[in-house]
């Protein structure tokens, strides 16, 4: 088995209803180690060390959409979703970084339509 270190950045952006409420969030997964599959797939599980996309303080309404640019999604399953980000490298080869993701709300598990 052949291991390699992969530093990974993932951006996260919060874009609530009210324009100036807008806020990026980037989360740097550090060097990590995992295990290379197929030659070109490195599958690794890491937990952010803030796992908090967006928080609100005010009793306000929550944002109705959460962006993440450059993303994908795809349904999961138990109400969680995949998110794809795709960034190309300065050679043109494309990475991609999957995250498999649920939605708290108040520290409830939330429905998530991917």
């Amino acid at each position: 088995m052949m291991k390699k270190a992969l530093m990974a950045v993932a951006l996260f952006s919060a874009l609530p209803v009210l324009a100036a409420d807008y806020s990026e969030k980037t989360q740097y997964l550090g060097v990590v180690n995992g295990q290379v599959v197929g030659n070109s797939v490195v599958k690794v599980t890491r937990t952010p060390a803030d796992p908090v996309l967006y928080r609100t303080e005010s009793n306000g309404p929550l944002p109705e959409t959460l962006v993440i640019r450059n993303a994908e999604s795809r349904p999961a399953s138990g109400n969680m979703a995949y998110i794809t980000v795709k960034r190309t490298l300065g050679d043109g080869r494309d990475a991609r970084l999957t995250l498999k993701t649920t939605l708290m709300v108040d520290g409830q598990r939330a429905a998530i339509t991917a």
